[in-house]
């Protein structure tokens, strides 16, 4: 009982061990942290702290090149319309000039025409009341 009691007062020779490897992984364990203030290249990755500089600067010519071609795409848009509006400007001009060529050949079919159209439109409109 006497030496359990001297192992008890003057620490088991296990215990510190035990200690001196506790206080070891505690050191080790605090070297791998980084410092305050500075993330590492896992948090960078992982969303956490601050973003790399070139990463924006990236983003940023890669927006231009995406509005850019956009632009260029809406541009290319834009002249087809202009070009099929001024075909289909000219096409009705057209349509507008024979009509009244044929007016002014056969002005009373013009009449009738227009007098049957009325006539047809009055009934239709009529007949819903």
């Amino acid at each position: 009982m006497a030496q359990k009691k001297n192992a008890s007062k003057n620490g088991s020779p296990k215990s510190s061990r035990t200690t001196t490897e506790n206080s070891t992984r505690s050191r080790t364990a605090d070297e791998e942290r980084p410092e305050s203030g500075k993330a590492s290249a896992a948090e960078q990755a992982s969303g956490e702290g601050e973003i790399p500089k070139s990463t924006f600067e990236d983003a940023r010519e890669n927006l231009t090149n995406i509005l850019d071609e956009i632009s260029q795409k809406a541009n290319e848009i834009e002249e087809k319309v202009r070009k099929q509006l001024s075909e289909g400007e000219v096409s009705l001009k057209d349509e507008i000039a024979r009509t009244e060529k044929k007016i002014r050949e056969n002005p009373l079919l013009a009449v009738g025409v227009a007098a049957a159209a009325g006539l047809v439109l009055g009934l239709l409109l009529n007949r819903n009341r």
